[in-house]
């Protein structure tokens, strides 16, 4: 570091460095991949999202479905964050999703031999300038044609990032006139691997990460080994997003992120251990004239060494991974387990409990969603204790998942139970269960349905628009304080009067309508405000609804957890 210090006091007696063109490079760089990235999430759609559902079946065809897409997308980190929705949604499972990211690793090489043969053979701004000319145009005067638009926003990316490319090349040429780094290297290959994983961690593009080792390689003011140990640093910060992507996910999605880092971290710590013979085999290759060239090479041969080395044992890896984070999830079901199957009495009470955890949880998860806040609930302890653990620390979307899981665990158990031998009566006491658990989740599809729509009235700069939000976040709150006051008053009781909450709804639905009308009657409102009021004003009192009727079934059920039939 003293070294270090004595040489930037040296420069800054001498001559002032422009680090600015570097630095400009670097975010037109950056910005570019961010705008492709963003056309080609919309551009990919369904068929890409169908192909790696379908190529994942054999190991083999997995890894090449990396490979493909990730050539295409020109993005490991789209593919791997796609990954992660799809373990998530467990579409995929950690064994099919591990083999695709082994090829989405060398799929992402593409763009770095485009730019390497393109970039820095030919004069590329006289290229880029024309395509971001024309696809200004598309941009600003087709902003209705979704394809059009995302097409123009890709071209405008990738001729961005080149301009960006370009500028960092120059900026370096003249840091080199102006600074010697040869100081830098008493520091260490291990330096520049840690310089490469903390740049690529920060900007969350190790494509960037290369095309600074690939200037600096290019300008002189790096060697072929201090850029490579770049190269290599970057393999692992590549893994950052993904890992997190995973946060606060479900323990498949962790495991899945946390196979990705040890991938890259083992070929990469394996690449500098053997930097020496990895650089002489890549000089067999590829003509030591070619500096810029090899260094591309020395990176694609890293993921294809990552290939190879872990290929032969994706099952083994999966099944170590698959034991990391398994108590690392909160309890979704409580009352409910395959223990209980074998006596059905005990089985239905324990599903009618899970059921009304279900719906606790529901209603607070609604809460969130309309935004009402917390101060105004005035849930008993009983009620606090039935909602999934770990929740006041979640997202809203994160808690709809684990809603999602809990009623999907209800659901796979009632359907375990229904191929047990049951009576008539046991058969109609599931049906009933699964009515007030149908209920329960349209009275979340309901409010997730409009929850822009509740950040847009929110942060609406139209006082009336936020007016009427504010108006039907208090009616709400008053239904939601009632219900969950009447269900603590309620809670051993087997036939109940719920007519109050259906008038007390319907009435709190029919001014809201009337003073909507009036509102756009008086022109203080637009058509498509008036449209959007209404939808949310039915979403919302569908969802009351919905609440209502599952408490309906519910209380129907006596104390024993036998249904009353009260009809």
């Amino acid at each position: 570091m003293i070294i270090l210090h004595d040489k930037l006091m040296e420069l800054e007696s001498t001559e002032t460095i422009d680090w600015w063109p570097a630095l400009a490079g670097i975010g037109m760089f950056l910005f570019g991949l961010m705008l492709m990235e963003q056309a080609i999430q919309h551009l990919a759609g369904r068929s890409f999202k169908l192909f790696l559902k379908n190529q994942t079946r054999h190991p083999a065809k997995a890894v090449f479905a990396g490979i493909f897409v990730t050539a295409l997308l020109q993005s490991s980190s789209i593919v791997n964050l796609l990954l992660l929705a799809f373990v998530g949604a467990r579409v995929l499972s950690l064994t099919t999703a591990m083999p695709v990211i082994l090829g989405a690793n060398l799929g992402s090489k593409v763009y770095t031999w485009i730019v390497v043969l393109i970039g820095f053979k030919f004069d590329i701004q006289a290229i880029s300038y024309p395509i971001i000319a024309i696809a200004t145009i598309g941009i600003i005067f087709f902003p209705n044609n979704k394809k059009v638009m995302h097409w123009t926003r890709l071209a405008f990316g990738i001729a961005l990032s080149f301009i960006g490319l370009s500028t960092i090349k120059n900026g370096f040429t003249e840091m080199v006139n102006a600074i010697d780094i040869t100081a830098l290297n008493a520091y260490g290959n291990l330096a520049f691997v840690l310089a490469g994983f903390l740049i690529t961690a920060i900007v969350q593009s190790s494509a960037t990460t290369v095309v600074i080792a690939l200037a600096a390689l290019h300008s002189g003011a790096l060697g072929f080994e201090a850029a490579a140990c770049l190269v290599i640093g970057s393999e692992s910060g590549t893994s950052v997003k993904t890992l997190i992507g995973s946060i606060g996910g479900i323990p498949a999605k962790k495991q899945m992120a946390l196979g990705n880092l040890l991938i890259n971290l083992v070929a990469s710590s394996i690449a500098f251990i053997a930097l020496q013979p990895l650089i002489k085999m890549i000089a067999w290759f590829v003509n030591p004239g070619e500096p810029l060239i090899s260094l591309v090479a020395f990176q694609t041969a890293i993921n294809v060494f990552s290939i190879v080395l872990f290929y032969p044992f994706l099952k083994q890896f999966s099944k170590w991974l698959s034991f990391r984070y398994v108590d690392d999830h909160p309890e979704i079901t409580r009352y409910i387990n395959k223990m209980l199957l074998q006596e059905t009495e005990s089985a239905i009470k324990a599903l009618k409990s899970e059921n009304f955890r279900l719906l606790v949880n529901t209603i607070e998860l609604n809460r969130r969603g309309l935004e009402i806040n917390h101060e105004q609930a005035t849930d008993t302890p009983e009620q606090q204790d039935e909602l999934i653990p770990g929740t006041n620390k979640k997202t809203y979307s994160d808690y709809y998942e684990m809603v999602k899981h809990l009623n999907g665990e209800i659901i796979d158990f009632s359907l375990e139970l229904q191929k047990q031998e049951l009576t008539g009566n046991d058969t109609r006491e599931l049906h009933e269960l699964a009515a007030i658990n149908q209920h329960t989740m349209n009275a979340a599809k309901s409010v997730k349905d409009i929850r822009h729509n509740v950040k847009d009235f929110r942060e609406s700069a139209d006082d009336i628009i936020h007016t009427m939000f504010e108006t039907l976040k208090k009616s709400e709150a008053d239904f939601y304080t009632d219900l969950s006051e009447f269900i603590q008053n309620n809670t051993k009781e087997s036939a109940v009067d719920l007519m109050p909450f259906t008038r007390q709804i319907n009435k709190k639905r029919d001014e809201l309508i009337h003073q909507t009308y009036e509102l756009s009657a008086a022109k203080k409102i637009k058509d498509i405000e008036l449209s959007t009021l209404l939808n949310v004003i039915h979403e919302i009192h569908g969802a009351d609804e919905s609440l209502i009727a599952a408490l309906k079934v519910y209380y129907h059920f006596g104390e024993n957890g036998k249904f009353q039939d009260t009809k």
